[in-house]
């Protein structure tokens, strides 16, 4: 089954929807750091990186992720049946629920790689502002 499901991770991150949203979830935070309207819109100072941080993964997971990973799950099983492969596996002497589990835990997968490399991205175009604490003003702290 572990086999299965390293193997289903290896097709899911080839998909280039994959990838492309990968590299959207590391470089949309760095438009936040350098966003000029962010006080006259939102009302926020950038004062510390974890403002870039808290802005990049709260955006991402009301807007991109949900978006994202319903396209790689709809796509995981679409390339098998667009690329005429899906015949040809459910040939192989395993139990389709095995399949089926291996791609749904894939699947389940992506969303916290998403916020891993969300997290990244959103760390490394924090740093020119510091990562000190942030507090009042801001919109994000107590205050």
């Amino acid at each position: 089954m572990l086999r299965l499901f390293v193997f289903e991770l290896y097709k899911l991150f080839r998909l280039r929807s994959v990838q492309l949203g990968l590299l959207a979830a590391f470089l949309l935070p760095f438009l936040w750091a350098l966003a000029p309207g962010l006080k006259e819109v939102y009302g926020l100072v950038l004062v510390s990186g974890w403002q870039v941080v808290s802005l990049s993964l709260m955006a991402g997971m009301e807007f991109l992720f949900p978006f994202l990973v319903v396209m790689a799950a709809s796509e995981s099983l679409g390339s098998e049946v667009s690329q005429g492969t899906l015949k040809s596996l459910l040939l192989h002497p395993l139990p389709r629920t095995r399949l089926i589990l291996a791609k749904l835990f894939s699947a389940l997968l992506y969303p916290f790689v998403l916020l891993g490399v969300s997290f990244l991205g959103s760390l490394l175009a924090g740093l020119p502002h510091g990562l000190g604490g942030f507090y009042g003003g801001t919109g994000l702290g107590a205050g």
